[in-house]
């Protein structure tokens, strides 16, 4: 049964009750209470709301009363060296759930850079199959403008297509050099932005 805390209208019930018409079984619960208790069990107030000449209410009785909680167990000393190995244990737990947090951010990380060397790789190799594409074209122009110009001589029109070959590698690595140069300028540009 659960203890209630004793109010001033519970102890003057009691007082009141023990000069009442009482079984001996009845007369023993309240004396074994008493007006002076500090709690009483809800059997002793149920049996109070009986006995009374008023008849009280249950929930009279109850008014401004609580349920008394057990009390409190004393405190035990906790061993330094559990108490160490509880601290250990929380900082793991504390960095898995770290890591568990931000490891989704770091597989955004990792797959933007894996795009971003796949791209680096996508542009070299276009990079590369222009030089390829852009050297046969000066080759040709220059091997079939010396056909054209001084017959057919092979070996004059090798002469002429690698002099073409020469001047196609000059444009483009005038080109590169300045596509070079434009990119680290807008990379120092945003250098200076942030």
């Amino acid at each position: 049964m659960p203890e209630m805390v004793a109010t001033q209208r519970m102890k003057e019930a009691v007082a009141e009750a023990m000069n009442t018409d009482l079984s001996d079984e009845e007369r023993a619960l309240l004396r074994r209470h008493g007006p002076a208790a500090k709690t009483y069990p809800l059997e002793v107030v149920e049996l109070l709301c009986t006995k009374l000449a008023s008849r009280p209410y249950l929930y009279e009785m109850l008014s401004g009363s609580s349920v008394a909680g057990p009390p409190p167990l004393p405190s035990k000393k906790r061993n330094a060296e559990n108490e160490r190995r509880i601290a250990q244990i929380k900082r793991e737990l504390e960095e898995r759930e770290y890591a568990e947090m931000v490891k989704d951010v770091r597989r955004s990380e990792i797959a933007a850079e894996e795009v971003g060397e796949v791209q680096t790789y996508k542009s070299q190799l276009g990079e590369g199959m222009s030089i390829i594409f852009s050297k046969a074209t000066a080759f040709a122009i220059g091997y079939y403008a010396s056909r054209t110009v001084h017959g057919i001589d092979a070996t004059h029109n090798a002469i002429c297509g690698l002099v073409g070959l020469i001047v196609g590698l000059m444009v483009d690595g005038t080109l590169l050099i300045l596509r070079s140069a434009s990119k680290i300028r807008h990379s120092e540009d945003g250098k200076k932005l942030n």
